[in-house]
């Protein structure tokens, strides 16, 4: 079986507007309609705790996800080690 990866999403500026969870099941319901599947997800960079309510990692099949990579928590340790 082939995987074939795309070129990521132009990021979301207003996650209060157009959540996570709504953009990455419109994103998969056009990958099924493609007869394409999503099989794995990746966050480049930081996210707000925020951006996450009502979905999980899991559900947007985020791959290497940990709690550094939410905004807050990060900043929360860089501030312990100051």
């Amino acid at each position: 079986i082939a995987r074939h990866e795309f070129p990521e999403l132009p990021g979301l500026t207003d996650f209060e507007r157009t959540s996570l969870a709504v953009a990455f099941y419109a994103v998969e319901q056009e990958a099924l309609r493609m007869g394409v599947s999503i099989q794995s997800s990746e966050l480049v960079g930081l996210i707000p705790q925020k951006a996450l309510a009502g979905t999980s990692p899991e559900a947007l099949k985020l791959v290497d996800f940990h709690p550094g990579k939410i905004l807050e928590t990060r900043l929360a340790a860089v501030l312990a080690h100051r």
